[in-house]
């Protein structure tokens, strides 16, 4: 398929056309990115030259200010190493692709949109060989259909829906969507999903860590309570039904896992019979779910990774945060975020990619 047919056939499929009015070089060169896995070297460096024309040309300050912005990401894309396409798990996958489709057809028009949206997030090989992250959730939905499970089916729609929403470069030049996990949870809560949907969608990416995810970082005990306690239910057994299911998921997300529906499955999940007939007793231990009641109080005291993200950190000041306030208080906990977040360095270093993809965004 030619690259200008791309969003005609968008279009024609869903319904949707999410190609901007008029893109700039950069988009252009999203758009590329998205449909062929990788970028052109030569319509890269292309566009770096026109840019750096523009900004020489240019009059006004504020213009010239903004294209340089845009041209340093350039050069960090232009020197990012090539993702390599692995078609393995889509060719093994795309067996429901047609029963995902009909599902994102379902939606409604603003989910539909934020989650094709997602075509234009091509992400770093190491986690994701996926062509864009748009497939990715496919694949997580097909997986979701040989569970028979209606609530990891409607999971796998949401839980990186937002990640075109929250998307900024790193120094590699490779996406990172931070929070995505907390707005794909209140996209669901929008859509009307339950709550065993909303509470996974909300936690699928803390979940990674529990198993020491060099992706992630690992969990501690108070974390890994906190996180099966605000499983939905009024008992240990019904939190620990819902608790489950964002086990499997963590295990459907995970591209690197041979996914087998079958080794998963569990009829009725307790807390009570966790040790004797739990799939992944092994992996997410009977003894981090609920026997530390010591360490409640430390929870309820200190502030939350979604809490530092409200207060304004972004990136690297989330992990220093999470570092520094381990063991304090809550007020000594405030105090050093204010600390923290007050470094203009870090505000800097934080805010630098976020303005590559806002115009972008605008106009889709």
């Amino acid at each position: 398929m030619e690259l200008k047919d791309t969003y005609e056939s968008v279009k024609e499929k869903w319904g949707l056309d999410p190609k901007p009015e008029n893109p700039n070089a950069f988009q252009s060169i999203l758009i590329s990115e998205a449909e062929m896995g990788e970028i052109s070297s030569e319509s890269l460096n292309s566009s770096i030259q026109k840019m750096e024309e523009e900004i020489e040309s240019s009059e006004d300050p504020k213009v010239a200010k903004e294209l340089t912005k845009k041209l340093e990401n350039m050069k960090v894309l232009s020197s990012r190493p090539k993702k390599e396409m692995d078609f393995t798990l889509e060719e093994k996958w795309k067996k429901n692709f047609d029963k995902v489709d009909g599902l994102i057809v379902s939606l409604d028009d603003r989910a539909k949109k934020q989650l094709l949206s997602n075509v234009f997030i091509n992400e770093n090989p190491k986690w994701h060989p996926e062509r864009n992250s748009l497939v990715h959730i496919k694949i997580v939905a097909s997986r979701g259909f040989d569970t028979n499970d209606e609530d990891l089916i409607r999971t796998a729609l949401f839980h990186d829906i937002a990640k075109f929403d929250t998307v900024s470069f790193n120094k590699q030049g490779w996406p990172t969507c931070l929070g995505h996990d907390r707005l794909g949870a209140e996209s669901a809560e929008a859509a009307g999903e339950n709550d065993i949907v909303v509470y996974v969608c909300n936690n699928h990416m803390k979940v990674k860590g529990w198993l020491g995810d060099t992706e992630s970082a690992s969990l501690n005990p108070s974390t890994k309570y906190q996180i099966f306690n605000e499983a939905p239910g009024a008992t240990p057994d019904e939190k620990a039904k819902a608790f489950y299911k964002l086990c499997v998921f963590s295990k459907m997300d995970n591209m690197g896992y041979d996914f087998d529906a079958n080794r998963l499955k569990w009829e009725n999940p307790t807390y009570e019979k966790w040790n004797d007939e739990c799939p992944l007793k092994e992996e997410f231990k009977k003894e981090d779910l609920m026997e530390i009641k010591k360490e409640v109080d430390k929870v309820q005291a200190t502030f939350t990774s979604q809490d530092i993200i409200k207060l304004g950190a972004k990136g690297p000041q989330i992990g220093e945060i999470n570092k520094a306030i381990a063991g304090k208080s809550k007020e000594e906990a405030f105090e050093i975020i204010k600390q923290i977040l007050g470094n203009p360095n870090l505000t800097m270093e934080s805010k630098k990619w976020i303005m590559t993809f806002e115009s972008f965004r605008k106009n889709l």
